[in-house]
């Protein structure tokens, strides 16, 4: 496939391999301004081994990846930082920092050498907290956030480079730890990317993100020696009609899902005793008491930041 002048990004008979093991044979694809592209798969089927070449961060087996017609591997390493944000599956918070301060972080490949952060900068950065409806926790320290609060906090690192209309941005699973509510918010955020012409590609499992995509590129069909192969590429809408796709099977299976109306059958003797917490204060938990039944499944839930991960 030749790139044509449109495609902010492009691969041209893109072959990925690990070992022996190949990921990706002769993909070719062209990725425009203000689509949202979601890439799906089994766990260990090469959804972020694709997603760091598509990044820039390392090189084909065979064809290439190119940015605005220009082979990714060629932009000088600022150039890169200016244009595409990637925000990986996993960044730990090894040391304590505001989350405006993380976020200004986004900030540093549009300084000058030696420069530091002004007032600028920084008004960028809470606009950015603010999109991700995350402002309440500029002044936080991020080694105290909860899993859903930190997530929004990186993703706006990433809104803070600003001037995002004709830029890609690279999310592996942003949707980690989010509750239903953030996830909204999430995907809300999406739209007004897309709306001034970011290009955004999205590795994810969750079936609602799935859906806001135009596209989608599934890998497959199993995970690891059982994949390495393209399942299908196209609009969102019609992944639910891929023959060998898990996710379009779990589409499909999704409408027929029911909850139990009662509890199922116990093979012996039920214990009837609970988990008893008296007075649990931490965080942001005040003094609550709870009783958790034992040799029954307990969901623990709420938003982003409401202490369900110090109860268990």
């Amino acid at each position: 496939m030749t790139p044509t002048a449109s495609a902010l990004l492009a691969t041209d008979a893109l072959t990925l391999r690990i070992g022996a093991r190949t990921l990706v044979a002769d993909l070719s694809l062209q990725m425009r301004p203000g689509e949202l592209w979601c890439v799906l798969g089994p766990n260990g089927s090469g959804k972020t081994t694709l997603l760091h070449t598509l990044a820039g961060l390392r090189e084909a087996h065979q064809g290439q990846v190119n940015w605005q017609g220009r082979a990714a591997m060629a932009w000088r390493v600022e150039d890169a930082a200016r244009w595409r944000g990637l925000l990986p599956q996993t960044v730990h918070d090894s040391f304590a920092a505001r989350a405006l301060d993380v976020v200004l972080m986004g900030r540093h490949p549009h300084l000058a050498r030696w420069a530091w952060e002004g007032d600028a900068d920084e008004s960028v950065a809470r606009e950015a907290l603010r999109a991700v409806d995350a402002q309440a926790l500029a002044e936080r320290d991020v080694t105290s956030l909860s899993g859903g609060e930190a997530q929004r906090v990186k993703l706006a690192r990433y809104l803070g480079q600003k001037s995002l209309g004709t830029k890609i941005l690279i999310l592996d699973e942003p949707s980690t730890g989010l509750h239903a509510q953030d996830l909204a918010g999430l995907l809300n955020v999406f739209d007004q990317l897309t709306d001034v012409g970011a290009t955004l590609i999205v590795v994810e499992h969750h079936l609602d993100v799935i859906r806001a995509a135009d596209w989608v590129i599934d890998l497959g069909p199993g995970a690891g020696l059982e994949g390495g192969r393209l399942v299908f590429m196209g609009a969102s809408d019609r992944l639910a009609e891929a023959a060998g796709s898990l996710t379009g099977e779990a589409l499909r299976k999704e409408a027929d899902l029911r909850p139990r109306e009662s509890p199922g059958p116990f093979a012996g003797e039920r214990d009837h005793s609970v988990i008893a917490i008296r007075g649990a204060r931490a965080n942001n938990l005040r003094n609550i008491n709870v009783d958790i039944p034992k040799s029954q499944l307990t969901v623990v839930t709420g938003v982003s930041g409401s202490g369900k991960s110090v109860v268990p």
